[in-house]
């Protein structure tokens, strides 16, 4: 009867650390996720039902260093590129240009460094959302939707 009860005992415990785990998970910013441009709906989504006050998402071309990061929430999302590394500040052009030609309204910030940021709000459902970052995505890094991207969460 004993070791019947203790059997009980240790599979509730173990139960019960499975089921926190469970809940309690989430991937931190130093896992990688490598997918394509159709993968950026699930992350969006992802981010925008996140709790975490400065939930982003960050997806850059495999094998280079060109990204784009998100941020947001559950109304709208905004798409930021910084300027600090020469190769960001020569691709202004084509950022401008491709905002342009989406009619996307850029907003220039500044970091607490004094480093420039474009931003652009994206506002819709998560599917609208994803499928205008998607087309900026492919327009302005000149990629495709099977171009291998590394999405990095902080969710």
């Amino acid at each position: 009867m004993e070791l019947v009860l203790a059997i009980i005992i240790f599979v509730f415990i173990i139960l019960i650390a499975f089921l926190a785990f469970l809940f309690l998970y989430r991937p931190d910013s130093t896992e990688d996720l490598v997918g394509t441009t159709k993968d950026l709906e699930n992350y969006i989504g992802i981010m925008m039902l996140s709790a975490e006050k400065y939930a982003f998402v960050t997806a850059t071309v495999k094998g280079t260093r060109d990204f784009v990061q998100f941020s947001g929430n559950t109304k709208n999302i905004q798409l930021d590129f910084p300027f600090i590394t020469d190769r960001q500040k020569s691709m202004e052009a084509a950022f401008r240009t491709t905002a342009k030609e989406m009619d996307l309204k850029i907003f220039e910030n500044r970091g607490t460094g004094g480093e420039v940021f474009l931003d652009i709000d994206i506002k819709g459902t998560t599917a609208e959302i994803s499928a205008v970052a998607r087309t900026f995505m492919e327009r302005f890094l000149g990629i495709t939707q099977d171009t291998k991207i590394k999405y990095r969460l902080n969710i």
